[in-house]
């Protein structure tokens, strides 16, 4: 309770005695299956397979908190135009099933950790510490949502492919890809109760386009080369930072609102402009690669370097608004909306191997990254005011 400067001693004031604590462990398994089968008509060459994943999960008491088996169909094609394997069209479809990491089954411990304790008190009469009561906070009570389903991307792909001379080849590819059942949590207020459950929601969307175009140079005489060139777009409203499995979509959208403005609703906080290009999309991507390698001596030595020119990251005006005591991003123009300023790159490196015993070497590299000394900035504050 206070600090005595003359004896230098501390006034006592509360002990707290925790329970033992006891192991919480959830315990989850993964079980997949794939089949494939390769079949050639003449100049058209198809594979066609199915992946079977069958996921479970319990919490540290042994309840089932996820159980689901899911089909994953394939199927990719490549077909030579003149039958001279110089001009091929290619393509596929795939479904790809994302699991649910292990943090999921462990977010629904019933276990308490150092939620047990007695409390007393200090009794100046005394000198003892008296009884005053036990606290059991219990463990967590989240719902489990037995229907709900592993979250899965529909990936489509179409390229054109055709070699030039005998060294170099030029390619160009579309995708498609869009992710479904995306996992959410809902958060409620009700009667000042709050509540939470985790559910497929039917609000979160995510997809990508991409056409890719490039150049490539096989090693030969000494030299290897490739040029690529990117034009992409990812957007959608859900993307999880930070390693969460939820965002802030689906949180008291109605029956709160902000304490500070009054008039904000957590629909306009938590949906509002969050649909746009994602924080991680980079429109433009342009790479290029070149290695030369040349034998000296004993030694064989290899030059190489990468440079690049890609879009800046996306950024958005937003502010902090609190929500039912839990501080929320409000996103004041829409998501992706701005971007910092174009990034280049421009590294290279210097190797020198020696074989010391048949297929044996031994070798040494030096690296040098960005070059131009290049200072370009990649983030910054995006606050229109303090927090609400």
């Amino acid at each position: 309770d206070f600090f005595d400067k003359t004896t230098r001693e501390f006034g006592p004031s509360e002990v707290q005695i925790f329970a033992p604590p006891a192991p919480s462990t959830s315990k989850g398994n993964i079980y997949s299956l794939y089949l494939l089968d390769k079949i050639d008509f003449g100049r058209l060459f198809v594979n066609v397979g199915v992946r079977v994943d069958k996921q479970d999960g319990s919490s540290d008491i042994g309840n089932t908190v996820f159980d689901k088996t899911v089909f994953s169909p394939r199927v990719s094609f490549k077909f030579d135009i003149a039958g001279t394997g110089k001009q091929l069209v290619s393509g596929g479809y795939g479904r790809y099933y994302q699991s649910l990491i292990q943090a999921f089954e462990d977010g629904f411990a019933a276990i308490p950790q150092q939620g047990i304790f007695d409390d007393y008190f200090y009794n100046p009469a005394t000198g003892k510490y008296d009884f005053s009561s036990h606290v059991d906070l219990g463990g967590n009570s989240t719902p489990v949502n037995l229907g709900l389903k592993p979250s899965y991307s529909d990936d489509f792909t179409l390229a054109f492919e055709q070699q030039i001379g005998r060294a170099f080849g030029v390619s160009v590819r579309g995708t498609y890809r869009k992710w479904n059942d995306l996992i959410d949590d809902v958060k409620t207020l009700t009667n000042g109760v709050r509540s939470l459950q985790y559910v497929n929601y039917d609000g979160a969307s995510r997809k990508y386009r991409g056409l890719e175009v490039v150049l490539d140079k096989r090693f030969a005489n000494n030299w290897q080369a490739l040029l690529s060139y990117t034009l992409s777009r990812t957007e959608g409203n859900s993307f999880p930072s930070g390693g969460a499995i939820a965002t802030a979509l689906g949180d008291y959208l109605v029956n709160v609102s902000s304490a500070a403005s009054g008039s904000l609703t957590g629909a306009q906080v938590n949906e509002g402009n969050k649909y746009g290009v994602s924080p991680f999309d980079r429109t433009h991507d342009i790479k290029g690669y070149g290695a030369y390698s040349l034998p000296v001596g004993p030694a064989r030595i290899t030059l190489g370097s990468t440079l690049g020119l890609r879009s800046g990251q996306p950024y958005q005006q937003q502010r902090a608004i609190t929500i039912a005591g839990t501080s929320y991003t409000q996103f004041v123009t829409e998501r992706g909306s701005d971007r910092f300023p174009w990034q280049f790159y421009w590294d290279a490196a210097l190797q020198a191997d020696v074989t010391v015993f048949k297929e044996i070497a031994l070798g040494i590299k030096a690296e040098a990254f960005n070059l131009t000394d290049t200072q370009t900035q990649l983030a910054g504050s995006t606050s229109t005011n303090p927090a609400l």
